[in-house]
């Protein structure tokens, strides 16, 4: 191009809302070569290195572009006339911007986790077979016994070692919050409070199994004629308005916080009190049946009722939280 108008053109050139990643100036004037470098020379460092003057004919500018990847036809004005010609550009700039979303997209590909065989994953509202998983929960059931019986503060140590157990196996621990989405990994917080949940969930399934199993080879229950204020009942929707079950679940509040923080073996203590203080106080825990002659009631073994106790404990801190 040559000289005529070089500072109306760099305005305008400025004044488009674009985002310039270079920018390359020719001029055949000596005048406004000099003042795009003292321009050049105040601009941002990092802008800078981005901007290049060139000086000279039509000629040997379009040579020296032809150096940065700028061929002849790629220039949007004809060297002539000067007038515009958009095709030849319009082929080189798609062909400059496959190029530039190529290796974008092979990152992306390159940054996206391909679950492996030792690594945990967790899929919302499935339970995952892996080698991983049956890994993991091989682990939490062997200590599971161990698990149940420490303070809070040391249920938090035994989950860290059975993750950093899963780690040095070379797992790690993958989830996706849709089907079929990408997968990401976990960061610490959230696997501890997953491994703690799972501790949960295998003593949720052993005291029941236990409960099922006393119900089935503990002695017949023993019936009961009539009612007192102080009995606990179980089998109806009403049973939560008797004296009885009122007074427990306000002994249950009132020792919560000291359960919640309590080993295994002092949860079973304060079950055992508040069994053993109801008994004083002439209470019964009794449950209800149905059966073709009426309804009745029958006295529970001691067993059954120390696991509704601490049921009621755990279902008292959810609503808690809740």
């Amino acid at each position: 191009m040559n000289g005529a108008g070089f500072v109306e053109k760099a305005i305008l050139a400025v004044s488009f809302p674009l985002y310039v990643a270079g920018g390359h100036i020719c001029s055949d004037h000596v005048a406004h070569f000099v003042l795009g470098k003292a321009a050049i020379c105040i601009l941002p460092v990092s802008n800078r290195a981005r901007c290049k003057l060139h000086w000279g004919s039509d000629q040997e500018c379009q040579e020296r572009l032809s150096t940065f990847g700028i061929p002849r036809q790629a220039l949007p004005l004809d060297h002539r006339n000067y007038e515009p010609q958009f095709d030849g550009f319009l082929v080189w700039y798609n062909q400059q911007l496959r190029q530039e979303d190529q290796p974008a997209l092979q990152d992306m590909t390159d940054r996206l986790l391909r679950p492996e065989k030792n690594d945990v994953l967790f899929v919302p509202g499935q339970r995952v077979s892996s080698a991983g998983n049956d890994h993991l929960r091989t682990l939490a059931q062997k200590r599971s016994e161990e698990y149940d019986l420490l303070s809070s503060k040391k249920k938090l140590v035994i989950a860290d070692e059975v993750m950093n157990e899963i780690k040095r196996c070379g797992g790690r621990f993958l989830k996706h919050d849709t089907p079929g989405g990408v997968w990401k990994e976990v960061d610490e917080g959230e696997v501890r409070c997953k491994i703690m949940q799972l501790f949960r969930n295998i003593r949720y399934r052993r005291d029941k199994s236990n409960a099922e199993s006393l119900m089935t080879t503990l002695p017949q229950l023993v019936a009961v004629d009539q009612l007192h204020p102080d009995d606990v009942l179980f089998g109806t929707t009403t049973c939560k308005y008797h004296p009885g079950n009122i007074m427990l679940r306000e002994m249950v509040k009132d020792l919560g916080p000291e359960y919640d923080s309590a080993t295994r073996a002092r949860k079973t203590q304060l079950a055992e009190f508040i069994l053993q203080k109801t008994k004083d106080m002439g209470g019964r825990f009794l449950k209800h049946e149905d059966t073709i002659e009426g309804d009745h009631w029958e006295m529970m073994p001691d067993d059954i009722a120390r696991f509704k106790v601490t049921k009621l404990f755990r279902n008292v801190r959810r609503s808690k939280t809740t």
